[in-house]
């Protein structure tokens, strides 16, 4: 159960005492698997021009789709779609949401992920909540601040529809602070709305976690939340995992993620009795583990970007070594007139 919270980037680890195998998830707003082009699927219009379409059949239309090339892609999740709001025309990543109205944003998203479902693959709703704001890479820890009344009429009313109406499986926590306290990591959120009152009994996933002591594997669990996207480097909890409060804590984060996971394979099999579309019934495949090519491919890609990283920062760091010394050469002691230069 550990290994199940704290190893989810990219994968969902099997669970072996209860028969479950290895999941793969992709991402990709409009396109399963453009994050790194391996699997990728069809390269829909973004969710922007879907909403402006007003066509929530299309949505689901759409979230059909993907879910059945994730299916031929190997992929059994799907971390999108995106439901912020267009809060300004500067937000890095408006071309993932679908408007700055939080009903027409809840309608299309919910629909999106309905036809996900009915395919058989559970989505990621993302963030959760309020990262309005993300341009560029200032994202950490942001401090969010509004009224109890905004955040809940405006950022969480499209969460709140899609858990409520549209039946989401899944969710993924923001990067940004509610407040003075992640979201992520806060119980408030996790528990408190999203399970007592709204009812949700699906999975929570962070977003990738770039800082381990900023977006905490512990607060994460106390709060309520399912899965750890600690990176590649696997993350560490640092509390006792062999005591009972830490095992009933794994327990119910991990039974999140069993229901997630159940729940899209019983709508995909209510979906195809109720159509007779057997097209749609979700194929039955083994998740292989670093073997698979494509997982190996995608690794050699990050090594690949990590040395690039390195060489530039190299670069960076050698030009400013080079003015330096330049500007060293180019300070000259002034000669001191001595008493013969004097006349």
């Amino acid at each position: 159960m550990t290994t199940l919270f704290t190893n989810a980037y990219s994968t969902t680890a099997p669970l072996d005492s209860v028969g479950r195998q290895q999941d793969k998830n992709a991402d990709g707003p409009a396109q399963i698997g453009s994050m790194t082009g391996i699997g990728a699927g069809t390269g829909f219009p973004n969710a922007t021009v879907l909403a402006q379409t007003w066509n929530t059949n299309l949505a689901q239309e759409m979230g059909r789709t993907v879910g059945q090339q994730a299916l031929a892609n190997g992929f059994s999740g799907w971390y999108a779609p995106a439901v912020n709001l267009h809060r300004s025309p500067l937000d890095g990543r408006n071309y993932e949401y679908y408007a700055e109205d939080p009903i027409l944003s809840g309608m299309m998203c919910g629909n999106v992920v309905q036809g996900a479902n009915e395919a058989g693959v559970y989505t990621f709703t993302k963030h959760f909540v309020a990262n309005d704001g993300e341009s560029g890479i200032y994202r950490d820890s942001v401090y969010t601040w509004m009224t109890e009344q905004t955040l809940r009429e405006t950022y969480l009313e499209p969460f709140r529809m899609i858990v409520e109406q549209y039946d989401a499986p899944g969710l993924m926590s923001s990067y940004n602070r509610i407040g003075a306290t992640w979201a992520g990591g806060s119980k408030a959120l996790m528990s408190s709305i999203l399970r007592d009152e709204w009812g949700f009994q699906g999975a929570v996933i962070t977003d990738y976690c770039d800082h381990h002591q900023y977006m905490n594997g512990d607060h994460v669990l106390d709060a309520g939340g399912n899965l750890w996207m600690s990176g590649f480097i696997p993350g560490t909890l640092a509390q006792d995992t062999s005591s009972q409060g830490a095992i009933a804590k794994l327990r119910q984060a991990a039974k999140g993620t069993l229901y997630m996971q159940m729940h899209v394979r019983s709508v995909n099999r209510s979906y195809v009795q109720r159509t007779g579309d057997t097209s749609m019934a979700r194929p039955d495949f083994n998740t292989p583990g670093w073997s698979n090519w494509r997982q190996s491919l995608l690794l050699l890609d990050a090594v690949f970007l990590l040395f690039m990283a390195l060489s530039i920062r190299g670069l960076v760091i050698d030009h400013r070594l080079r003015k330096a010394r330049r500007g060293a050469k180019g300070l000259k002691a002034e000669p001191v007139a001595g008493p013969e230069s004097v006349r």
